[in-house]
Parts: C-alpha cells; structure tokens; sequence
C-alpha cells in the first residue's frame, strides 16, 4: 500500500521540523551569552569522554561574540523550518548543511584539529541526507512549487 500525498507531506514536515529541533538543542544554545561558554564546555567534556584527545582553547570575548551571532542565525533559521515547513526551506538546508559538511571535512583533514568535529560531520551529512529525502517526498506527493512562492 502506498502513503497518499497528505501521508507524504506529513512525513516531509515531520522531518524538516525534526531537523530543525537537532538544530536547536544543540546550536540554539550558543545563541545565549549566559549559556554558550557553559554549552561549549559541554561539547569539550564530550570530546574528552569519548577518549579524544587535544586541549581547547580559551575563548576570548571577541570569539564568543560570533558564537552567540551564529546561534542566533540557527535559532532563526531553525524556527523558519518548524513554522512553515516547505520544500524551499528543506532545499536551502540540504545546501546549507552541504556547505556545512565541507567545512568540517575541511578541518576534519587537519590531524591538529579536535575530532570531536567527525561527530559533528556525520549528523550535518545524515540531516542532509533527511532533508533529500524531505524533497522526495514532498515531490512524490504532488507539492506545487507554485504554493511555495504564493
């Protein structure tokens, strides 16, 4: 038995919004001067347990500053895709979480950098992966491109 076309589009939305929720538990709280030091020590106490190895380094104001400005554009971004989940949303994260992936493959490569970001690879490659799937759905459920710009 086939998934009609509101079955589909009710999966697409789910995982849009569920790729928008990983977004904000684990960015969302950089956005918050009072909790991203806090959150970063987190992610660093991660990287130690899970046996990897490297020291981080000490935050200045001036980096925690961009910090703060990404998580803000994450929360907003994030909040766009729980609000209205629609194709063009699912299509700028895919790209987006492509550009993403890039990066940290490009740091990923560099032996000196903490390999905690290999973990952070995997989950922007699989939520890349969600958001084609997302646009597959969407498509085989007969969504209107039309609908997207009205």
């Amino acid at each position: 038995m086939t998934a009609s076309a509101s079955e589909k589009t009710l999966k697409a939305r789910r995982l849009l919004h569920a790729g928008a929720l990983y977004d904000l538990v684990v960015v969302g709280p950089l956005a918050l001067p009072v909790v991203a030091l806090w959150h970063l020590e987190v992610l660093f106490h991660i990287n130690s347990m899970l046996g990897f190895t490297g020291a981080f380094p000490e935050f200045a104001p001036i980096h925690l500053v961009f910090v703060n400005l990404f998580g803000m554009v994450i929360i907003v971004w994030a909040a766009m895709r729980f609000l209205a989940p629609a194709p063009v949303l699912a299509r700028g994260d895919m790209l987006l979480r492509l550009g993403v992936s890039a990066i940290l493959a490009w740091y990923a490569a560099d032996p000196a950098v903490h390999r905690i970001v290999l973990i952070f690879l995997t989950l922007e490659i699989a939520w890349g992966l969600a958001d084609w799937r997302c646009l597959r759905l969407y498509d085989s459920g007969g969504y209107s491109r039309q609908s997207e710009t009205a």
